[in-house]
């Protein structure tokens, strides 16, 4: 593997845990608007949202 095609895969590790929080995040703030259940969902959905970046994290980061 090339230097230059690892530096994009490992520079892109710091960017996964923000993107999938965020996304839970706005998927839970959008249930919460809809169900009208205050921030019940947007936390569940946080968190979900978190668990799922340090999963891909440990997945990039175990490949060859």
């Amino acid at each position: 593997m090339g230097v230059w095609r690892q530096v994009g895969q490992y520079s892109g590790l710091g960017f996964i845990l923000p993107a999938a929080a965020f996304v839970g995040l706005a998927i839970g703030y959008g249930l919460d608007q809809w169900l009208h259940t205050g921030r019940v969902m947007e936390l569940i959905f946080l968190f979900l949202g978190v668990a799922a970046g340090f999963v891909q994290i440990y997945r990039a980061a175990m490949r060859k």
